[in-house]
């Protein structure tokens, strides 16, 4: 959901948004560990259309001291589990929620999430008896499949077709490695650029900055692109021939380049999709994309526009 929409009345809005998913042959929504525990508008659009929802509760590893902040966050851990217990309380009658998860990316876990908060989590949800897990991903040196629901993900750039029918497309160790042979049963997520149709990119970039467009290396990219979150299409960042936009023809303006955004963004996520459910069962259970949505003006996940 929309940050600076959240408080809004308009219930219209969540089931629009959800129906898209409903259309685009989505099943689960994550409500991400950053954000808010979702407002009932929301759980009733879901509840309606028959959309799963994995609920996490405000603790990532942006702030939680795995990437930055402290492992002693939240700092009043008495209210933190009084706001879950009383979000648990609210949500616990809902058929459309599937899953309930501490938080997103907390890891190690000895430190993250702190261990009072840890144990009284575990005691809380048992009492509801929907599956839970302690994180949304950890390390794949130490990945606990009994707490954690997967050992690593992305990666969050174009790939070239074929790589879609690999295991774990795209995806690399720390070192570069290809890590195609890192069981992930359940990709909590993985994403890649998303370039916004041009009528929508016109409301937040200015006509001259919408025509400087990137170069078939990528190496001009404009500020207000950078700014914008911009993602870029080439699949291999050392050879210029591997940009997926150029490979359909050479844009000269910003709406040119938009449309053809579309095509290779269809492509993409197409052969995305069809790669993950032709190894279903095989190698996976599941695949959530990072994002369905932004929650701000952006050049990268989504697959429908602000």
């Amino acid at each position: 959901t929309d940050q600076f929409l959240r408080y809004a009345t308009d219930a219209g809005r969540y089931r629009t948004e959800v129906a898209y998913h409903v259309d685009m042959g989505l099943d689960m929504l994550r409500v991400w560990g950053g954000g808010i525990a979702e407002r009932d508008a929301f759980f009733e659009a879901c509840d309606e259309l028959g959309m799963l929802v994995w609920q996490e509760f405000w603790m990532t590893g942006d702030n939680n001291g795995r990437w930055a902040g402290s492992y002693d966050w939240p700092e009043d851990h008495g209210l933190y589990l009084q706001a879950v217990e009383d979000t648990m309380r609210r949500l616990a009658s809902r058929p459309s929620l599937m899953l309930w998860c501490a938080g997103n990316e907390l890891d190690p876990p000895e430190q993250n999430p702190p261990r009072d908060i840890r144990v009284a989590l575990q005691k809380l949800f048992e009492e509801d008896g929907r599956p839970f897990v302690m994180s949304s991903m950890s390390n794949f040196t130490h990945f606990n499949a009994t707490s954690d629901m997967a050992p690593k993900d992305g990666p969050y750039m174009m790939l070239p077709l074929e790589e879609f029918d690999e295991r774990n497309p795209g995806l690399t160790f720390w070192n570069h490695t290809r890590a195609g042979d890192l069981k992930i049963a359940f990709q909590p997520e993985l994403g890649s650029s998303c370039f916004p149709v041009y009528s929508s990119a016109q409301k937040f970039l200015s006509p001259a900055v919408l025509d400087a467009i990137p170069n078939e290396a990528e190496s001009n990219v404009d500020p207000a692109w950078k700014w914008h979150n911009f993602e870029g299409y080439l699949t291999d960042a050392t050879d210029p021939t591997s940009n997926l936009i150029f490979q359909l023809g050479t844009p000269r303006t910003g709406a040119e380049y938009a449309k053809l955004a579309q095509v290779v963004q269809y492509m993409q996520y197409r052969a995305l999709f069809e790669g993950f459910s032709a190894h279903m069962w095989e190698y996976y259970s599941g695949v959530l994309m990072w994002k369905t949505q932004t929650p701000w003006p952006a050049l990268r996940g989504f697959l429908y526009d602000w």
